[in-house]
C-alpha cells in the first residue's frame, strides 16, 4: 500500500511503502471504532489560523473516549480510497483532546500535515482506523474564507454541523458562535 508517514517535531513528510497496522504502538489501540472522530475543518483559510508564514487548511480529530489513543496506523484522505489515504504517525490523542492536522499539500512545513489540500470547492474528507476501515467522514460543499465546519457537539455525529467564525481549532466547538 503507498502511502504517507505523516511526522511531528520537523520530520519530513515522505512517501514509503508501509503496513498500515503499527504493532509497536505504547499505548491501547482498541479504542471503539467512533472513538476518533474529524469535529472541524476550514477549508480555506486566509487569515484565522497562522502557521509560520501561511495559512494551511486544517481538519481538526477529536478522542470522544475516556482514554489515550495511540494513532499510529490512522489515516486521513480527500477521497473514498483507503489506497490514497495518509497515514498520521506517532502521535498520542488524550482522552477528550483535539489534534489539528494540516491540509496544505505539504508546503507550510507544519506538523502533523497531510500531503493534500482541501478545496474551498467541497470534497469528502475520510477518516480510516488502523485496519483501513472508515471510521468517519464529512462531505461539504462551497467554503467561506476563515470559517470552519464544525460538529455542533464535539465527536457527536447526531448533533449537527455548523459554520463557525474564524474556527476552533485544536478546542471545543462548545460555545463557538
Amino acid at each position: 500500500m503507498r502511502a504517507v508517514w505523516v511526522g511531528l517535531a520537523g520530520w519530513a513528510c515522505a512517501s514509503a511503502e508501509v503496513d498500515v497496522l503499527d504493532t509497536s504502538a505504547p499505548f491501547d489501540t482498541s479504542a471503539p471504532p467512533a472513538a476518533i472522530t474529524i469535529n472541524e475543518l476550514m477549508a480555506d483559510n486566509v487569515g484565522a489560523l497562522p502557521v509560520g508564514d501561511g495559512f494551511p487548511d486544517w481538519v481538526e480529530l477529536y478522542n470522544a473516549s475516556a482514554r489515550p489513543v495511540f494513532l499510529g496506523g490512522y489515516a486521513l484522505a480527500d477521497a473514498d480510497d483507503p489506497a490514497d489515504a495518509s497515514l498520521l504517525g506517532p502521535a498520542t490523542l488524550p482522552a477528550g483532546g483535539f489534534l489539528v492536522v494540516y491540509a496544505d499539500g505539504g508546503m507550510s512545513g507544519a506538523t502533523p500535515s497531510v500531503p493534500f489540500a482541501l478545496s474551498s470547492g467541497g470534497e469528502e474528507i475520510v477518516l480510516y482506523d488502523p485496519a483501513g476501515r472508515r471510521l468517519d467522514a464529512v462531505r461539504f460543499g462551497d467554503q467561506s474564507p476563515d470559517v470552519s465546519l464544525a460538529r455542533v457537539v464535539d465527536g457527536d455525529e447526531a448533533s449537527g454541523w455548523a459554520y463557525v467564525a474564524f474556527g476552533t481549532p485544536g478546542a471545543s466547538n462548545a460555545g463557538a458562535p
